[in-house]
């Protein structure tokens, strides 16, 4: 198929203004749109509200349907053309809610018809006053450790928590216009506690290269920090794989097999 072929139904599109409008359109619900469709691989089971909630946002959004749950879709009166496509909209948005529930927790729900008063029945049911979360996220940044785990997969279950915990702290708001840099300041202050907190839990093994970062006068930045650890972790690879023999090194890269 040629490139001019391809992009025929889409201009086709473009030139047909009442049809694109009905595309772009909340209400509409396409042949794709069945209620049988799993939006994310996110089951809700009671523990991950906070994560499951962001991931049906990013969903609903990408569909044009967050406004069944934010409240900021408009509801047609009786007799205009969209109440009727209202209608088996917010039935299809309520479908693909319950196909992201565990099964335990989807007759809890089978009594509720309205996409904005499922989604807020969920939030109040499963989701954590922010302190004590923000609180379990902190504990569980200070006790995470590297151990066993490479430096890149220790990373990135920091990673995961921080990011989380970013959603959950509120901004002090500014009242100079950030003419003062107040925002950028708590940011680099943000990144370099990350810094820390990951250069805390690394193995003893990376004491010389943590004390390097330490020492220098301008402290780097969080990824500049991995970027440094990463390298340590690949040199001392390298000087392994020096010290036992080129063939003891193969033998371990193919993971104990012979062949």
């Amino acid at each position: 198929m040629s490139g001019n072929q391809t992009l025929a139904p889409l201009a086709g599109i473009g030139g047909n203004q009442p049809q694109l409008a009905a595309l772009l359109s909340p209400y509409t619900v396409t042949a794709s749109d069945g209620t049988g469709v799993q939006l994310i691989n996110c089951k809700l089971n009671g523990d991950n509200y906070l994560t499951w909630s962001r991931l049906m946002r990013i969903s609903l959004r990408a569909k044009n349907k967050i406004g069944f749950i934010d409240g900021t879709l408009p509801e047609p009166a009786e007799g205009e053309p969209n109440r009727a496509l209202l209608v088996i909209a917010n039935s299809t948005v309520v479908a693909w809610i319950a196909n992201t529930l565990e099964k335990d927790l989807q007759p809890s729900i089978a009594c509720i018809e309205n996409v904005k008063i499922l989604w807020d029945d969920l939030k109040q049911r499963f989701s954590q006053g922010n302190e004590t979360r923000i609180y379990q996220l902190k504990c569980e940044i200070y006790q995470l450790k590297q151990e066993g785990r490479p430096v890149s997969e220790y990373y990135s279950l920091l990673k995961g928590l921080w990011d989380e915990l970013d959603q959950l702290l509120e901004e002090t708001g500014c009242t100079c216009a950030c003419i003062c840099g107040i925002g950028a300041t708590r940011t680099a202050q943000r990144e370099k506690e990350k810094a820390h907190q990951f250069l805390m839990g690394l193995n003893p093994n990376f004491n010389t290269v943590r004390s390097n970062i330490l020492n220098l006068e301008i402290f780097p930045s969080l990824s500049r920090v991995f970027q440094m650890v990463i390298h340590d972790e690949r040199q001392r690879m390298v000087i392994r794989a020096q010290e036992i023999g080129p063939e003891a090194a193969a033998y371990m890269a193919r993971g104990g097999k012979e062949i």
